[in-house]
């Protein structure tokens, strides 16, 4: 034997035995079965140049082994139960580290980490996976790591660490074990556990107090809470728990006799509960919540409140007893201690429990209260002491049951009204301003619209612009939300007060404009795009136009009034639109004021602002408006003097007419990863072909909306011609028809007519 071979024979077995020694697992157990650890298996192996052999476990994704290629680490990850502040997350790691070649060095670097209260944050409900965190600063903003154990190019027969660790501000939804190694074999087990944060133990007849775990604090003790301090152990404390709903007629607060439970340790609804000298109500039943932290977690509804209808919950709690429940049905701010009571002494196990009760048909919709009483003895009013348990109070809403409506995209346009681009040779250059509109500029812009079926309004779309700027995306300072209203006509087509009709806006005093406004919204969930470039026929400034669009909630779809006879739906009916900005104008006066874009009339009288309004049941100004209000003054929107204009805006429905509705087909989208584009085709066989032969290239994305197939179009539709271009992979589709003959004429070089692609309205 050589002196080397000698040298490193003895070298590897020192630093064996050091390692076994200095490893806090001594036994070696070298048992390779996932079922022999009692949390979570792993196992991974790396070769002698760090490359990754084999890996499996029990972690996230079926025990995928996610790499991270700027840090080198491998990770498998695992679920903790949720990210909650109230609790810690305990960790325990064991490591087997041995050699895959006997003959060389093993290096082997063991951590565990947990992801960080940022991660939970962005709401993805997943680890932080290498494309969350492709930097090792991601990493560092997104997770928090300990060593287990390090093993630096030794020879060695089997290393057996183990790590203990407490994350004590909070139980981490994530946590993981993570290995680089090279010419290493590394297998054993990862367990967590999600425990309540050690809490004060406190009692209140002599202010003894220690910090415990919640189950180590026993009668007379009074556990106070997740991350408690001694500081609120004081002598003759309240240890009462009240509810929050509105104290008028409720019975809330404790001059009322309100509602409210003696705390004992271990009778509670949900996960936990506070105490307080008295009750906080709340016109949201959320005070309690507010002022002590949420501990309203003892009743879920699980399904819609609605007339005639049953609902499911929900109620956890923590020990056997009963439950007394109320819903304020008829919304006459009380509870009825008979006729409003939904449970009676229900008897409950501990743990969750599921129930159903009955929605009278005659019930209120709206929002209305809810209050739930437990106790381990039962025989409880609505309001008054009990000596144990909880009381939970919450805010609900009871809905009509809605019958089940497609709205899937395959639809109409109830109105059209989009901006005027001045020629085909410059559909972007739109002929327009912005005019303003705005709550807090005391002015809201409006337009008349027809109405000549019953078909539902599901959605607007409107364009509009922002004074003064020209960028390409929206300015910092937008609208908090849109306010948009629809109003009955003050012309006389709808049947109301009578007046002559002035289109040009020529006379303000005859000129129809809004009346009564009978349905509203406030828009906060909306969407943009770039429409063009407004070019102000006043020569005041030029603006870039956006197009808004925001889709309704069935329960919130505007039908139009119909007449007497339901089944000939309604006659045809003016209506007028308003659209208005709402800034927070407390923070800052907005830099570029949005306003809505004007068009040349197109349709019955000239738009209005609306600068006045009376509130129908006192007959006195009132601003904003809101449902019921009425016209009180305004003026016509002209340029110039005499000369009216029209605001551009759509209307959506969820139905295409009647007419046209048979014939309508998909449009189905694809997307090329190699080109970077969309492909869409109307023709399922070319559908199909994509899918079955070329899916590598092209991934179906499904209906992206629907369209008129060639030979099957309505009249007035046009064709939409498809182009395709060898130099840059793309597919080009175009309405316009000058377009198309431009192509052809100075571009067939570069783009080749495929055909017409479908057929639109325009």
């Amino acid at each position: 034997m050589n002196t080397s071979r000698i040298h490193r024979q003895f070298t590897w077995s020192l630093l064996a035995i050091l390692a076994v020694a200095c490893s806090p697992a001594l036994a070696q157990n070298d048992i390779e079965d996932p079922n022999s650890y009692p949390g979570s298996w792993y196992r991974i192996a790396f070769d002698k140049n760090g490359n990754y052999l084999l890996g499996d476990g029990h972690g996230y994704n079926d025990g995928t082994w996610y790499y991270y290629p700027d840090t080198g680490w491998h990770r498998q990850w695992y679920y903790n139960q949720p990210y909650d502040t109230d609790r810690k997350g305990v960790l325990r790691y064991e490591v087997y580290i041995k050699a895959v070649d006997a003959n060389r060095p093993v290096y082997a670097e063991i951590n565990f980490n947990w992801a960080t209260p940022e991660w939970y944050q962005q709401s993805l409900g997943r680890p932080p996976l290498p494309k969350d965190a492709p930097t090792a600063d991601d990493e560092a903003r997104f997770m928090q790591n300990r060593r287990v154990y390090l093993v630096d190019n030794w020879f060695i027969g089997t290393v057996e660490p183990i790590a203990t660790f407490t994350v004590q501000d909070y139980n981490p939804a994530w946590v993981s074990i993570d290995i680089r190694g090279r010419n290493a074999y590394v297998y054993r087990g990862a367990w967590h556990d999600c425990r309540l944060k050690d809490g004060a133990c406190c009692n209140p007849s002599n202010e003894d107090c220690f910090i415990c775990p919640e189950e180590e604090c026993e009668t007379p003790y009074k556990w106070l809470g997740p991350g408690s301090t001694c500081d609120k152990c004081v002598q003759g404390a309240s240890w009462v728990d009240f509810g929050d709903a509105p104290d008028a007629g409720y019975r809330t607060l404790l001059d009322s006799n309100g509602a409210r439970h003696t705390f004992i340790h271990g009778v509670y609804l949900g996960a936990k509960l506070d105490t307080e000298l008295d009750a906080n109500p709340d016109p949201t039943a959320s005070g309690d919540d507010l002022r002590e932290g949420d501990d309203e977690d003892g009743v879920t509804f699980t399904s819609p409140l609605s007339p005639g209808r049953s609902t499911t919950i929900e109620v956890t709690v923590s020990t056997q007893g009963y439950l007394n429940a109320w819903l304020d049905f008829n919304r006459d701010g009380r509870f009825d201690q008979t006729s409003e009571q939904i449970f009676t002494d229900e008897l409950l196990g501990k743990g969750l429990n599921t129930l159903q009760f009955a929605i009278p048909a005659s019930a209120v919709t709206g929002q209305t209260f809810a209050r739930f009483r437990f106790n381990t003895r039962g025989l409880l009013p609505s309001y008054g002491p009990a000596s144990d348990g909880e009381v939970e109070d919450y805010m609900v809403t009871v809905a009509e049951d809605l019958e089940p409506q497609m709205n899937s995209g395959k639809g109409g346009l109830k109105w059209s009204q989009p901006p005027q681009s001045f020629d085909a040779a410059t559909p972007y250059l739109l002929n327009g301003w912005d005019e303003l509109s705005g709550l807090h500029l005391h002015r809201i812009a409006a337009d008349d619209w027809l109405c000549e079926d019953d078909r539902p309004i599901t959605g607007f779309q409107w364009w509009g612009s922002f004074e003064g700027w020209t960028g390409a995306l929206l300015p910092s300072q937008v609208p908090l939300a849109f306010h948009v209203a629809i109003w009955t006509s003050s012309t006389g087509s709808n049947g109301g007060e009578t007046k002559q009709a002035d289109p040009k806006g020529t006379n303000p005093q005859n000129a129809g404009h809004p009346d009564i406004l009978i349905w509203e919204m406030f828009c906060t969930n909306w969407t943009w795009s770039i429409a063009g470039y407004n070019s102000d026929p006043r020569a005041i400034h030029d603006d870039t136009c956006f197009q808004f669009t925001s889709l309704l909630s069935q329960d919130q779809w505007f039908y139009p009034i119909t007449g007497e006879d339901p089944n000939a739906g309604p006659a045809p009916t003016t209506y007028w639109l308003s659209v208005a900005a709402i800034y927070d104008i407390t923070v800052a006066a907005p830099p570029h004021t949005w306003g809505w874009t004007t068009r040349p009339l197109s349709f019955g009288d000239g738009a209005v602002q609306i600068e006045g309004a009376d509130d129908l049941d006192t007959l006195a100004p009132a601003w904003p408006p809101s449902f019921g209000s009425q016209w009180l003054s305004g003026s016509p929107i002209e340029h110039p003097a005499g000369v009216a204009w029209d605001l551009a805006f759509e209307l959506l429905t969820n139905e295409s007419s009647r007419a046209t509705d048979r014939d309508l087909a998909p449009v189905y989208r694809f997307w090329s990863n190699e080109s970077n584009s969309h492909f869409y085709t109307i023709s399922e066989s070319e559908k199909n072909k994509l899918i079955d032969n070329y899916s590598k290239t092209w991934a179906y994305e499904g209906i992206a909306f629907y369209a008129y197939p060639p030979e099957s179009q309505p009249l007035g539709a046009k064709p939409v011609y498809r182009f395709w271009s060898s130099d840059t992979g793309h597919h080009l589709y175009s309405i316009s028809e000058s377009e198309k003959d431009k192509l052809e004429r100075e571009y067939a070089d570069v783009w080749v007519l495929e055909g017409v692609a479908w057929y639109a309205f325009e």
